[in-house]
Order: C-alpha cells, then structure tokens, then sequence
C-alpha cells in the first residue's frame, strides 16, 4: 500500500494500493557461499599421548563456525568460532565436523551453507625419540651384463619407541630388471611400485631384512638406493622421502659391469660423474689424473677410474665413488673369411646410474 500524502485525509485517492509481482528481495553480497575449510587440510595430526592440536577453519564471506562431532545433527561442541581445540589427549583418530553460520542482519537475506566439513585429527606417534636407519649390501661388485645380483636391505629401529606405518621405497633403475624377492614375515614387497610396506617395527634393536634379486642390463656403474619413504611421527634426524642422501634413513650401493673395447681397436669413452660439486678430482688405478678436473672425463686406456669430489651433498658413493668404472680390453673375433688385421673406432659414453 502506498500513501500519497498530498491528499487529504478521507480521501480516496489517499490511499493507493499498488502490487509489483516481481519483487524479490536482494541478497548480501557477504553472504556466506561455500563450506568453510580445515586450514590444516582435511587430516592433521595429532600426538598420541599429547593435547589435541588447535584446529582452524577458513570462511569465505561474513559468518563464524560452529563445531559438531556429527555429519548432521547433534549438539555443537563449539560455536561461534573459527578455531577450536578439543579437550583431552589424543590417543585414536577423531572426527570433527565444521558448519559455516553467517553472522549479517536478517535483512541481508543469506541464505543457509548446507552441508558440514569433515576433518580428522589422526592419532600419530610423535616421539622424538623414534630412529629409522636404512643399510644396503650386494652379493658382488663387480659382474657381467646379464648376470644376477642379490640386493639387502636392513631396516633399524634405533629409538626408543615402536614406529608405525613405515614404508621404505626401493625402485630398480632402467639398469635391472625384477627376478624374485623375500620380504620378512608380515611385510610385503611390490616390485612394480618398489614399496616395502613394513608396518610397525619395534624399538631399540630391532631389523628387519629386504632381498631383492635382480639381472643386469647395462654396462658401466649401476646404483641401487633405498630410502624410508613412509612412517607416523617424527624421525630424531631424519625425513622420510626427501632424498636427502646425507641423512641415515636411506642407503645404496652400486655394482661395475666392466665396458670392453676390441684389443684391435682405440678406446674413447666419456665418464660422467653427478653434476652439483665444486671440484672433481678423477683417477686412473688409484692414480691422480693430472687436469681431470670437471664433472666429465674422457678415458683412452683401459683401466678401473673412479673419481672425488668436494662441495655440494656428498653421500655414499659419490664423494667417492665406491664403485669403478672398469673398462677392459678384450680379444675379439676376426671376420671369416679372410682373417685380415681391420681397425675398429668404438665410441661409448658411460654415466653413473642411479
């Protein structure tokens, strides 16, 4: 109804009575749109034994959040605030749920924010005092394309507690290929992603041994590394997956296919070693190899070269090379018929293979 009052009381036109079919009221455009999310993701950790951790929701548009432990229903554990720390310790993983709520005026028309979002608080061991450490060996270290080798892997617990979900990552390189394995009792292998899920492993003392039997394909140094890639809590001096060779949860080990050269023909082989160091430092037999100084080197006699070198993450088998790069001359067939002396140029280039 509309008042038109510049008519006098009584009169009829005073009063006019309009209707606007189409009238919708507006919406705020600080209404709350979406769900809140977990600022810590949709998991966090918690430390068994230890206070719940503070958790924290993110919200788009003008609005708090309320706490329930339902998907629907049930009485908030916690409303009106965007962080929340549960009471009590944690010992098993734990369900919350965040419920967007818009705090603007009625007038601003908001509508509901269905739906609530899930995050879970899981149960981790976070004791500093947990210590994985990997050690690797091989059969042999010096052998022919073709022949087997027998890697091991031992996995130490050398902390003071009992780690669960530990996993320990060994992919074969383009170098090997897959024969057979054993994994100790209750652990398993999977030789097409190279996990090792181990599980729990107990404290202090405790081993546990991985086999893994392989063939060799290619000439040159073969490497073979392993590494933690998995566990719940925190390792006292190391991180699991990070590839950082310096730190004890990971080891390798390698093993020399020596190249062979014709005796008949001239050897021309390029060495290389990892990139990433300040100086190189390369020998023939033991020998210091004078101007060989760069990360490649070009080897024209037979003879075992292995290399040093400074700067950089220095690990196993690269400040220096626990295996050689063995190339070997070797008596070669000659052509039937005529047998008629021929000279051979071969040219190889050889990397160290990880």
């Amino acid at each position: 109804i509309v008042i038109d009052t510049t008519k006098p009381v009584g009169d009829p036109a005073r009063d006019v009575t309009t209707v606007d079919a189409g009238l919708v009221p507006s919406t705020d455009p600080n209404c709350i749109k979406t769900p809140p999310t977990s600022v810590l993701g949709a998991v966090v950790d918690g430390c068994i034994g230890k206070p719940y951790p503070e958790l924290k929701a993110l919200l788009i548009g003008t609005g708090t959040v309320d706490w329930y432990k339902q998907a629907a229903g049930g009485v908030a554990v916690a409303t009106g605030t965007l962080t929340y720390t549960p009471m009590g310790n944690v010992a098993v993983n734990d369900t919350f749920y965040l419920a967007a709520r818009s705090t603007l005026a009625a007038s601003a028309n908001c509508p509901a924010v269905a739906g609530r979002t899930r995050v879970i608080v899981k149960a981790t061991n976070c004791d500093p005092n947990a210590d994985l450490a990997l050690k690797k060996s091989i059969d042999k270290n010096v052998a022919k394309v073709g022949e087997t080798v027998t890697f091991s892997i031992t996995l130490y617990n050398q902390g003071k507690t009992n780690v669960t979900g530990v996993e320990v990552l060994d992919t074969l390189s383009s170098s090997f290929m897959y024969q057979s394995h054993v994994a100790p009792a209750g652990t398993t292998y999977n030789a097409a992603t190279g996990v090792w899920n181990v599980g729990n492993i107990a404290s202090t003392t405790d081993s546990l041994v991985l086999t893994i039997t392989a063939k060799i394909l290619t000439e040159g140094v073969n490497f073979n590394k392993a590494e933690v890639s998995k566990m719940n809590g925190t390792d006292k001096d190391s991180t699991p997956n990070n590839n950082i060779t310096t730190e004890d949860d990971q080891a390798s080990v390698c093993v020399t296919v020596p190249i062979e050269f014709c005796d008949n023909s001239p050897i021309e082989l390029v060495i290389t070693a990892p990139a990433g160091f300040s100086s190189y430092t390369w020998y023939r037999n033991g020998v210091v190899i004078a101007g060989a100084t760069s990360n490649t080197y070009t080897a024209t006699q037979d003879g075992d070269y292995t290399f040093v070198v400074t700067g950089g993450t220095v690990g196993t088998c690269q400040g220096s090379n626990c295996c050689p790069v063995r190339i070997v001359k070797v008596a070669c067939p000659c052509p039937e018929p005529p047998c008629v002396p021929f000279k051979v140029n071969k040219t190889k280039k050889a990397t160290y293979q990880k």
